[in-house]
């Protein structure tokens, strides 16, 4: 039976995304993805036209799972942006501790794409997108709660995934250890002070 070719693509990026979480990203080759979602690799590349598309898929997966999946529908925008922030942190940390193994592959996916300089669009694409949706949830929050903050909140939102970026190489070093967490708030609380939405 023949497979639509959406949801062939759909199984092709759960497999290159199963195996980087299992083997790492260096060890990902197209022929090892297709075996991974019982497709012939002509199908593959029928599907993707390249290794970078196919990452740049993963790499929108992680969006999805990661930034957008954590952003609870029923967050209150009219609580303002630390109650929204607040939602995410909790959201993401359940994530963080329930699945450490993609966490860790998508360090690894950035690490690879700007390792040898010949992918770095692809590093960028991911964290422009990633400040664009968090940064839209950011604003909406202000909006609603007629707040208004210093700090542009696009910018907010970079400052929040590097802290996520250096919470996750923590965690995945320390697991057991209370210390990521306690940063990881510590750069949040920051974030809001710096945007005068907490005051000293």
């Amino acid at each position: 039976m023949r497979v639509p070719t959406s949801e062939r693509r759909k199984q092709l990026i759960e497999a290159a995304v199963e195996l980087m979480r299992r083997n790492g990203v260096d060890q990902v080759t197209l022929r090892a993805i297709a075996q991974q979602a019982d497709a012939p690799l002509a199908t593959l590349h029928y599907c993707f036209r390249d290794k970078d598309e196919l990452m740049r898929a993963a790499a929108d997966h992680w969006l999805e799972r990661f930034v957008c999946d954590p952003i609870p529908d029923e967050v209150p925008l009219e609580g303002g942006l630390r109650t929204v922030m607040d939602r995410i942190s909790a959201a993401f940390w359940t994530l963080i501790e329930s699945t450490p193994a993609d966490l860790r592959a998508q360090i690894e996916l950035v690490t690879w794409a700007v390792r040898d300089g010949t992918h770095p669009a692809l590093a960028e694409s991911m964290y422009s997108r990633y400040e664009a949706t968090l940064g839209d949830v950011f604003a909406q929050a202000l909006d609603a709660a007629g707040e208004h903050s210093d700090v542009d909140p696009r910018v907010l939102a970079r400052g929040y995934i590097a802290a996520v970026d250096g919470a996750v190489l923590q965690y995945i070093s320390e697991p057991a250890s209370p210390r990521p967490r306690e940063v990881f708030d510590l750069i949040k609380e920051a974030l809001l002070l710096r945007a005068g939405i907490l005051k000293r």
